[in-house]
């Protein structure tokens, strides 16, 4: 068998024939916050990463609030350069997440810089809190988060802010309590439906026009085709 924990905070397990590994059947399992728990005792993995701080000082540049003129470029490569410090992401335990999400959190008012900030900083976040349980604290770091939700987005005609948006919330989801995560669903679903809805209307604009040209181009060869006949009736008449 095979284990790994998805982006969403999804357990997926493999199970892989012995003889024939190309053979694998996947089963996944949706983790209850209140039968998971950390024992902080027994691992021994917890101990804080050396790098951290050089990490939280690369967060801090980005969005802390001494006023430094960081080149766009620096932002967007904040994710590799952590990976740079802490290792892949995948690798990250649950202590370091739970402190660079802590880091992002004293920050967040200043996630509106720029798109690419807003886009960042939703990433980040919803990576470092997921999947919102399980982790001493884990339920006080949802409802802090949860207190974002009112204010919705700030680059609201970037279509992957809306798409870091709306994966925070399915990253935080299994910390929710049962309200909060009804509305998410419910705000999800209407988004959606929105812009699919969007994404038809422009379709059906862009098929009017196609076909409004389309009927000009044929009335203008129609009324050339009587004026060529008109001329040829005149010219034949008496």
């Amino acid at each position: 068998m095979a284990t790994s924990l998805t982006e969403v905070g999804t357990l997926e397990v493999h199970c892989i024939e012995l003889d024939d590994p190309t053979q694998r059947w996947l089963l996944e399992f949706q983790l209850r916050r209140e039968h998971a728990q950390v024992n902080l005792a027994d691992d021994a993995a917890q101990a804080r990463h050396p790098a951290l701080d050089q990490a939280i000082d690369h967060i801090d540049r980005c969005f802390g609030s001494r006023a430094q003129k960081v080149d766009p470029k620096e932002v967007k490569r904040l994710r590799s350069q952590l990976e740079q410090l802490l290792g892949p992401r995948e690798s990250w335990n649950s202590a370091l997440l739970r402190e660079l999400f802590g880091a992002l959190w004293e920050r967040a008012r200043r996630r509106r810089r720029s798109a690419d900030h807003e886009r960042l900083w939703l990433n980040l976040a919803g990576y470092c809190v997921r999947p919102g349980f399980g982790y001493p604290l884990d339920e006080w770091r949802v409802e802090q988060l949860w207190s974002l939700f009112d204010d919705g987005i700030q680059y609201v005609n970037e279509s992957q802010v809306w798409s870091e948006w709306w994966t925070l919330w399915r990253r935080a989801a299994g910390g929710l309590d049962e309200r909060a995560a009804a509305r998410a669903r419910r705000d999800g679903l209407s988004a959606r439906r929105g812009a699919c809805a969007s994404q038809a209307a422009v379709r059906r604009g862009e098929d009017r026009l196609h076909r409004h040209g389309s009927l000009e181009r044929i009335a203008r060869t129609d009324s050339r085709g009587a004026q060529d006949r008109a001329r040829r009736v005149g010219a034949d008449a008496p």
